[in-house]
């Protein structure tokens, strides 16, 4: 049981010869000071602390009865051994009410399960300073019982709690060696948590900063495989440091990951704070990582990473530059590529654009290290970064020239219009790129019926034209600067369109919302695949009457295929040389 607050009083007399009155003033001191965020015995203690006095010297070890599997959410006084089986590093944050506080973390483990036991503020000074490793004894004394992420329960250290290192009435070995059980990547399923991965990076892509509140997080992802399969690997705020010291072939270790699903519902691992990752080594050649055999473009879908691809260039449409949300230029090159079994779209990013904007038709490329993406019309496309690989017309690459079906097919609606000529009340379809996503709120209620934005107010539903309706539905926006060589212009997407264009349905939104706190998450999500597509757009030029400039109010939207274009319009001027 904790120490009460004359107890507290009466040992600190003991031990530092003042006298009570004054240690009471200066307990009452210490309470102004923290502005009333502590009990009478936390500021006791603080007090003891400040006149380097160890209250519990005196103080008998409690007796032990608890195991992991006897605690349960709100015990406190809470004692226990546990044998330590990681360490988590300290970490700074801002309070609310000021100043800068400290929390780090252990997992535990007796006979009947593991559990994470929480740090907070002083507590964490033996991690700091490396008292006790894993595999060390840890007995906790006076801890709380509390619910965290994922609703598991933790241990929390407050004031009145402390720890013992390797108790001397305890055996180490009557604590079961713990191993860590890892998870093939094939068996990452949605809603996994505490998850133990050992992968080796295969791509690396970029770091991201975004708007967290009144603070900026930051994201990063890799690429990772293992012998069962391949995923994304999401590294957030602290864990994203790790994206400059990792390279590409690098094994790792992820510890206390969890799982999440993509845009195309297929799991990734996600690395937090509460996780750890480890380098294990770096290896010039990684097992299977070079295979003899590339993978059929047939073969892969949205989500792979293929270690191999071997193609053929049948388009190179050169290098164009674009705005990236932070005010920075960006650079993209799409290709079209070929083997005998299907074509492709492919996308080259920054350096790798730049790198291989002089690649001929023709060529044979050999690309490793990329990732599958989903089109707008979810057709598979390939991209390509700074770190894949790609090697010119390799000697060993065996690929059969691709089919003529692969180079020429259908029919699209071909562009009528240039923005430079555009006016307003015109209907026209458009072709541009995408220069800009415009980051705003992402999703409105809105009547089933007609489509106005509704009003909510205790249980009742109120539409400006339809009056009181039963229900609403959410409803997507998006709103786009559209680029056609000649002119830009703003392009706006609501309902149907912005859900062809997003690739994802208004529900989805707002649950990406909701789960995000971020009302501009779901343009998050879809930014860096949109900048630079080349787009078929389709609807009426509006006159914004705020900005007194030419809109576009889109109907439908495609993606922009150059190759089924060239042909089209080829054999449009055929048929009036003809006439």
């Amino acid at each position: 049981m904790p120490l009460k607050l004359a107890e507290i009083v009466d040992l600190i007399v003991d031990k530092s010869g003042k006298s009570k009155d004054e240690i009471l003033q200066m307990i009452e001191e210490k309470k102004k000071e923290l502005d009333g965020y502590v009990t009478d015995e936390g500021a006791a203690s603080l007090v003891a602390r400040e006149l380097d006095l160890d209250l519990f010297e005196r103080q008998p070890t409690p007796e032990l009865k608890l195991s992991i599997r006897d605690l349960v959410a709100g015990m406190t006084g809470v004692s226990l051994n546990l044998k330590v089986v990681r360490i988590f590093p300290v970490r700074t944050f801002q309070r609310k009410q000021g100043g800068e506080g400290k929390v780090a973390s252990i997992m535990g483990s007796d006979s009947t399960g593991s559990i994470r036991v929480t740090f907070w503020n002083d507590h964490t000074k033996p991690i700091e300073d490396q008292e006790f490793d894993e595999g060390d004894i840890l007995r906790v004394i006076n801890g709380r019982v509390r619910t965290g992420l994922r609703d598991q329960l933790e241990i929390h250290l407050g004031s009145g709690s402390r720890i013992m290192i390797n108790p001397p009435d305890v055996d180490v070995k009557d604590f079961p060696e713990v191993a860590v059980t890892l998870t093939p990547l094939k068996s990452l399923e949605a809603g996994m948590s505490d998850v133990h991965v050992e992968c080796v990076i295969i791509a690396k892509y970029r770091v991201s900063t975004f708007s967290r509140g009144d603070s900026e997080g930051s994201v990063a992802s890799l690429a990772i495989r293992d012998e069962t399969g391949r995923t994304r690997l999401v590294l957030w705020d602290e864990q994203s440091e790790w994206f400059q010291k990792l390279s590409v072939n690098d094994n790792i270790r992820i510890e206390s990951g969890y799982v999440r699903m993509d845009r195309n519902n297929e799991p990734e691992l996600h690395l937090g704070r509460r996780g750890q990752l480890r380098q294990l080594s770096a290896t010039d050649q990684p097992p299977e990582s070079r295979p003899s055999e590339p993978q059929a473009l047939k073969d892969l879908t949205a989500g792979d990473f293929p270690s191999a691809v071997g193609v053929v260039v049948i388009e190179n449409q050169g290098v164009r530059t674009f705005t990236r949300r932070d005010g920075q230029e960006g650079k993209r090159l799409v290709f079209i590529l070929a083997d005998e079994t299907a074509k492709v779209r492919a996308v080259a990013w920054g350096q790798a654009a730049e790198d291989l904007a002089d690649v001929e038709v023709g060529t044979k490329l050999l690309l490793e290290g990329v990732n599958c993406r989903a089109g707008l019309r979810q057709e598979l496309e390939i991209h390509i970064n700074e770190s894949s690989q790609v090697t010119r017309n390799p000697p060993n690459l065996k690929i059969k020239s691709p089919s003529n079906d692969f180079i020429s097919s259908g029919k699209p609606e071909v562009p009528d219009q240039i923005l430079a000529n555009v006016t307003e009340g015109n209907f026209v379809t458009v072709r541009g790129t995408v220069v800009q996503v415009i980051h705003q709120k992402s999703v409105y209620d809105s009547c089933p019926k007609c489509f106005k934005k509704v009003t909510i107010s205790n249980s009742s539903i109120t539409c400006p034209k339809c009056g009181t309706i039963p229900k609403f539905e959410p409803r997507l926006i998006a709103k786009l600067v559209i680029d056609d060589g000649t002119e830009n212009i703003r392009a706006s997407l609501i309902g149907a369109s912005a859900e062809k264009l997003f690739g994802m349905s208004g529900e989805d939104a707002k649950s990406i919302i909701e789960e995000s706190g971020n009302e501009d998450e779901p343009v998050r999500r879809v930014e860096d695949t949109l900048l630079g597509k080349e787009l078929n757009l389709s609807g009426r030029i509006n006159l914004n009457n705020f900005s007194n400039q030419l809109e576009l109010s889109v109907n439908d939207v495609s993606e922009a295929d150059p190759i089924e274009t060239a042909n089209q319009l080829l054999s449009d001027l055929k048929r009036k040389v003809q006439r």
